[in-house]
């Protein structure tokens, strides 16, 4: 009995002498694969500028892009510019216009500055017509002078109105002058960057 609780005691000693198993390689690797996910952070926008400065430019989009079209349905009454006080359509900075050529053919041809480019099926004849801007890129698209003046005159009067709701806007909530000191401030240093890199 006394040597079978030797032999026990032993065979315990051995087994604390021995060193201890390291985990499989597949455990590390998956530990180290997966580690402790961290919630991702919170979003944070910061706006630029106030409603009213976002909502008064917005404005402007659609109204420039009503005054541009109607502009040119203007325009299409006499397609040409000028440059002093004549108006000589042969000595024109920039017009636009219809001719037909010895074959038949109808071209739309505009002149920069004494020199012709064929624009045929955009400026000058197009679609059929001769007019000097398309269908598609006037208010209202049908040739009609009278309403195209109305057009324009009409969102000409928002166009200045909201100009002027947003100055005032500007002035009474101080944009204007942190605007303005912004811009003085980058252009000082600006300034000084230019003169520090001509200086080598």
């Amino acid at each position: 009995m006394a040597l079978l609780i030797q032999s026990e005691e032993a065979v315990s000693r051995e087994t604390d002498q021995r060193p201890m198993a390291e985990p499989p390689a597949s455990d590390v690797l998956s530990t180290v694969g997966n580690p402790t996910v961290s919630s991702p952070p919170a979003i944070e926008r910061v706006y630029r500028h106030r409603l009213p400065v976002r909502i008064s430019h917005w404005l402007n989009v659609p109204f420039l892009i009503i005054l541009i079209m109607s502009g040119l349905q203007i325009f299409n009454a006499h397609p040409a510019l000028y440059w002093g006080d004549r108006s000589d359509r042969d000595q024109s900075v920039l017009s636009i216009k219809t001719v037909q050529t010895e074959s038949g053919d109808i071209q739309g041809i505009t002149t920069i500055l004494g020199y012709p480019f064929d624009t045929t099926g955009v400026l000058g004849y197009s679609d059929g017509m001769r007019r000097a801007f398309p269908a598609w890129a006037t208010i209202p698209s049908a040739k009609w002078l009278a309403m195209g003046r109305q057009w324009h005159l009409f969102f000409a009067w928002f166009f200045v109105i909201n100009g002027l709701l947003f100055t005032a806007y500007a002035f009474a909530s101080r944009h204007a002058t942190t605007f303005i000191g912004t811009q003085v401030s980058v252009r000082s240093r600006s300034h000084g960057t230019t003169i520090a890199h001509l200086g080598w």
